[in-house]
Formats: structure tokens, C-alpha cells, sequence
């Protein structure tokens, strides 16, 4: 949000830190984030019709579906990406009580620490050398 728009977020609990503290506190190992489709898919369990939206939105988004990035910013907003990313926020709410809930006893303090990770995070991305990209798919270390 801050190198693209230059809106600087607070109070934030990064959904993909909280899953890396499920994965865990539950004594795994783990390497890498995973992405919201695939925490939605294993913690919440969508319908159906989810994995169809999100198969047409993605048609229109990604180049390796044929799609372009720049679809978002087209306007008018086609319907099906709209659809997209709109299913996907309605669900942030229902992920996030489903991942705190998983939360094992392994060790102790885990939504603390997955709070203070989500600061590092978002302070990360507010610095001159933020480089988005595979990187970011390594799991923080809290």
C-alpha cells in the first residue's frame, strides 16, 4: 500500500504471520508464507462457487492465465475481478478466527509475537530498500 499508493497502515495483523504461527505452534517446520487462496482453501473450507470466481477473476489478473495485472485498474472494474478480490475480503474475518483457533500450545505468547512480526513487516515495507518479490515468500522469523 505505501509503494504503491503511499498510505502508510497501522495496527495490522498480517494474515499470512498469523498462519506461520498456526503452522508452528503446532510444532512444523516452517519455510515459506503461503498465499491467501491456499490459507483460505485449507483453513476456511469456501464454497464451491469460490474456486469458480476465483478461476474467472484470476483469467482477467495474472499473466500466466493469460490476464494482466493492470486489470484492477481498469475502469470500469470488470465484474469477475471485482468478484474476486471482494470474496476474498469477505472471508479475511472468517480466516482469521479460523487460524486463531488453531493456534497450538507449542511454546507460548504466539499472538503476541505474531502482532510485533506484523509491525516488522509493514516497517519493512515503508523502507527505501523494500523490494517486493519471491523473497517476501520467506517465513519470518518470531
Amino acid at each position: 500500500m505505501y509503494n504503491q499508493y503511499g498510505i502508510k497502515l497501522a495496527n495490522v495483523l498480517d494474515l499470512q504471520v498469523l498462519e506461520v504461527a498456526v503452522r508452528r505452534s503446532n510444532a512444523l517446520k516452517v519455510k515459506f508464507v503461503i498465499g491467501l487462496a491456499k490459507a483460505i482453501e485449507e483453513h476456511v473450507k469456501p464454497s464451491a462457487d469460490w474456486k469458480l470466481v476465483k478461476e474467472a477473476g484470476g483469467s482477467l489478473l495474472f499473466p500466466e492465465f493469460g490476464g494482466s495485472y493492470e486489470a484492477f485498474e481498469r475502469r470500469p472494474l470488470d465484474e469477475r475481478v471485482a468478484r474476486y478480490a471482494a470474496q476474498d475480503v469477505k472471508l479475511l474475518f472468517q480466516l482469521e478466527v479460523a487460524m486463531k483457533g488453531k493456534i497450538g500450545a507449542f511454546d507460548s505468547n504466539w499472538m503476541q509475537r505474531v502482532l510485533q512480526a506484523s509491525v516488522m513487516r509493514v516497517n519493512e515495507a515503508l523502507g527505501p530498500a523494500y523490494i517486493d518479490g519471491r523473497s517476501r515468500a520467506v517465513a519470518p522469523m518470531f
